[in-house]
């Protein structure tokens, strides 16, 4: 699938999470939402949220496809790219990218990708037994799949 046709399918399906911003002389991020409270905190709607699939979108094109599945879900991964340039790897490339390409601000959106509960054999015990599968890993990669070209701020794409 081309980042066009992609682009379209997210504009249309996802939902809207806000703007991710290179601030600092691309050094760092911050992250505008509508679903912050009076008091400028997105915590709870994001932690309700849950495991996602997140897009990052920037002059029109597909940037970055990412998964949020920890405990918070996509506040524990915004927090992450507002540490900014020197927390890790992937925010280093993040914003040396968006330098480049001179873009210092992306629309975010996600598709919800709730755990699931499934029945599987135990050979230690010989029965079956009821785990909690994360989704949102493999709905990634499958997404990464799709497309055929790459991303310019993915790292599994790159």
């Amino acid at each position: 699938m081309d980042n066009v046709e992609f682009v379209k399918k997210v504009l249309h399906t996802a939902d809207y999470f806000g703007t991710l911003n290179a601030i600092e002389s691309y050094r760092n991020f911050n992250f505008i939402t509508p679903y912050a409270d009076d008091e400028g905190k997105y915590y709870k709607f994001f932690k309700e949220y849950g495991d996602c699939v997140y897009f990052l979108i920037g002059m029109g094109k597909l940037l970055k496809v990412g998964k949020a599945q920890g405990e918070k879900g996509w506040y524990s991964r915004v927090n992450q790219y507002r540490r900014g340039y020197n927390y890790d790897g992937t925010n280093k490339m993040v914003l040396n990218r968006m330098q480049e390409l001179d873009i210092n601000r992306v629309s975010v959106y996600a598709v919800h990708c709730p755990r699931q509960v499934r029945r599987i054999y135990c050979p230690l015990f010989k029965k079956n037994v009821q785990v909690i599968v994360k989704t949102a890993e493999n709905i990634e990669s499958r997404y990464l799949k799709m497309l055929d070209t790459k991303l310019a701020l993915c790292v599994q794409h790159a």
